[in-house]
């Protein structure tokens, strides 16, 4: 399940977290209230909190994709705000968009 793009032309930057824009599909909108939450709770406290809420978006099987080549990470640490989307994988992600999805 697409849940959607992150564009990262003109997207801030702040190693090792890239971001951008987030054009969301519309099946974003099934998890939008659990990601929502859990910034909420990151900014809080990123302690077990966080760490419980974070587990339930990863558990489907959460993946960021690279558009073009189709390479996949599967470590990845992302956070939703509305358009606006960042992320840390454990690889450099380059200039490419990517692909969220869920299984």
């Amino acid at each position: 399940m697409l849940l959607g793009t992150i564009d990262l032309a003109g997207g801030a930057s702040d190693f090792p977290w890239s971001g951008g824009t987030f054009l969301s599909e519309p099946e974003f909108e099934s998890v939008r209230g659990l990601f929502t939450e859990e910034l909420a709770q990151f900014e809080r406290d990123p302690g077990e909190p966080w760490e419980r809420l974070y587990a339930e978006i990863v558990r489907p099987g959460l993946w960021l994709e690279q558009v073009g080549s189709g390479v996949t990470h599967h470590q990845v640490l992302i956070h939703i705000d509305g358009d606006r989307a960042w992320f840390r994988i454990i690889v450099e992600p380059g200039e490419a968009w990517r692909r969220i999805a869920l299984r």
